[in-house]
């Protein structure tokens, strides 16, 4: 599932941070619309993120994501 960037909370998109010295992101979970933040997830230099995204309960939502536009 890939992921765009924005600077709006919309469900789908994502928004780089910093957490340290290290360039991660947060995402708005496409199905219930939480924010999660992806600073236990490595993100490589394509967009793909590993290991897969999971959505807090009740939200079912788990999928292997890319950041579109990453860089």
């Amino acid at each position: 599932m890939n992921f765009t960037l924005s600077e709006t909370r919309e469900p789908g998109t994502y928004k780089p941070v910093l957490a340290g010295d290290r360039r991660t992101a947060i995402v708005i979970c496409p199905q219930c619309g939480s924010r999660l933040h992806l600073s236990p997830h490595i993100v490589l230099d394509n967009g793909v993120v590993t290991p897969s995204v999971v959505c807090r309960p009740p939200c079912e939502f788990h999928e292997f994501i890319t950041l579109d536009g990453w860089r």
